[in-house]
C-alpha cells in the first residue's frame, strides 16, 4: 500500500487516495491504549499520528477520521457509515468539478496552426 502522507502531500484529494485512507482507518488499532504490550502500544500510538497528520491535509479527511473516532468512542456503526460515505460522494464531486474546471480551461486555450 502506499505510503499515505506522501501521496497526499503530493496529490489533491482524489477517489482513490480517500478510500486508501478509509482503509487505513478501518485497520487501524483504535484500542491500542488498552494494550498491556508496549510495542503494540508504540504501534498504536505512531499510526494515529500519521493518521492524524494525513487527515490535518484536507478537511474531508478530518471528517473522516472524527466519524471513525466517534464511532470507537460513541459505537454508532450505522452513523459512522453514512458519515463515510457522504464524504465520499463530496470527494467525487470535488474531482468532478476539478475536472470541469479543467476542460474549461483546456477549452479556453489558443489554437494554433
Amino acid at each position: 500500500m502506499k505510503d499515505i502522507p506522501q501521496v497526499i502531500s503530493g496529490m489533491r484529494l482524489d477517489v482513490d487516495l480517500f478510500d486508501a485512507y478509509i482503509q487505513r482507518l478501518a485497520k487501524h488499532d483504535w484500542h491500542y491504549e488498552d494494550s498491556d504490550d508496549m510495542n503494540a502500544y508504540r504501534r498504536g500510538k505512531a499510526n494515529e499520528t500519521q493518521l492524524k497528520q494525513v487527515a490535518n491535509s484536507h478537511p474531508l479527511l478530518q471528517r473522516a477520521f472524527d466519524a471513525y473516532s466517534d464511532y470507537v468512542t460513541k459505537n454508532n456503526g450505522p452513523d459512522m457509515l453514512l458519515k463515510i460515505l457522504a464524504l465520499r460522494y463530496e470527494v467525487e464531486d470535488l474531482v468532478r468539478q476539478r475536472e470541469a474546471k479543467v476542460l474549461f480551461y483546456v477549452g479556453m486555450a489558443p489554437v494554433t496552426a
